[in-house]
């Protein structure tokens, strides 16, 4: 008798071991396939958000599962992309034209602003617990205003580049009351804007080029080239008032992208019991990918999202596995949920 339960435990040992072994390589290979290149990233409303949409539900077919709507799909819409639409502006009398002289910020307010303006230097203001280490709003009154900034840092300052982003002049502009914000390009070529940013500014915000800005100096009597080694030296530096009337129009559209999160059932044994349901989830999307940029060349990296979230789908597709062969009394909803990262 003891020779026959000595046996037994260690075919239950064998058979749990083979089990775990074959669930691994399940887990494995879901989460190799869905963070794969080819899969490139999952961004929602992407060709590999269809892949991965059409991996999942094919696992949802070989378990049988009761299918949502009979597809497995419950169509979602998200905010995914902000459009730079035609957009003006005017300095006095003189129209600039879009994308040549002037291009709005992704994240500019979708507004109509028009007022006076005032020369901050780089917009720099970095200080330490003690003291004030640069300030270029000295003596800046921005209140209701646009504040005019060249885009960078001087030569030679010892900045964080966490200190002279974009976002920060912006928000050193905004505490003090700005109502609208222009940068001046390091050159005549005007950045790419990354429409895939959601998120918007309080307020209209502005690139303009280098000949732009100098036709500011010009209604302004300042001379350019004195006026670049001024801000390129002083620490402080006093922000200069300037005697013209600027008037933007920004356009700015967000589009709606699409995706599915994707939905099967496991129905429950227990002919009461079936009728409460359990949900078991994960996010299957990921960020896509980005391009960047190698000397001269752009190289499009890929943001496979193993551990966020390949990882959760694969665990949930094996607990599905698992539950399908152990029914339960409950009732069980799967769903591979979208477009997380876009903020659902």
């Amino acid at each position: 008798m003891l020779k026959k339960i000595f046996i037994l435990s260690i075919l239950h040992v064998f058979v749990i071991f083979l089990y775990s072994q074959s669930a691994i390589e399940r887990l494995q290979k879901d989460v190799i396939i869905l963070s794969s290149d080819s899969f490139e990233g999952r961004l929602p409303f992407s060709r590999g958000d269809s892949l991965a949409t059409n991996y999942i539900l094919e696992e949802f077919h070989k378990q049988q599962l009761t299918l949502y709507n009979n597809t497995g799909k419950q169509e979602i819409s998200f905010p995914h992309q902000r459009i730079i639409l035609p957009s003006e502006l005017i300095i006095n009398e003189t129209s600039y034209q879009f994308k040549r002289d002037f291009i709005p910020y992704s994240f500019s307010k979708n507004t109509k602003f028009e007022s006076d303006a005032i020369f901050a230097g780089y917009g720099l203001f970095v200080r330490t617990k003690d003291s004030i280490l640069i300030n270029h709003f000295a003596n800046a009154d921005v209140k209701g205003r646009w504040v005019i900034m060249f885009d960078g840092k001087p030569d030679g300052f010892a900045v964080n580049p966490s200190q002279y982003k974009v976002f920060t002049k912006c928000s050193n502009a905004r505490i003090l009351g700005a109502k609208g914000v222009i940068l001046v390009s390091n050159q005549n070529i005007l950045p790419e804007q990354n429409t895939k940013d959601l998120f918007e500014l309080p307020f209209p915000v502005i690139n303009i080029t280098h000949d732009v800005f100098i036709d500011i100096c010009k209604l302004n009597n300042l001379d350019y080239e004195q006026l670049i080694q001024q801000i390129n030296q002083k620490i402080f530096f006093e922000a200069i008032p300037l005697h013209c009337t600027i008037k933007a129009n920004v356009q700015i559209k967000t589009l709606d992208g699409k995706s599915n999160n994707i939905i099967g059932i496991t129905t429950g044994s227990d002919p009461k019991l079936k009728e409460e349901y359990i949900v078991a989830g994960a996010h299957f999307d990921h960020l896509g990918s980005t391009a960047i940029r190698y000397n001269s060349t752009f190289i499009n990296e890929i943001h496979n999202g193993a551990d966020d979230n390949a990882s959760g789908v694969a665990g949930m597709l094996e607990l599905m596995r698992l539950v399908q062969q152990m029914p339960t009394k409950r009732s069980i909803i799967w769903v591979a949920f979208a477009a997380e990262e876009k903020g659902l």
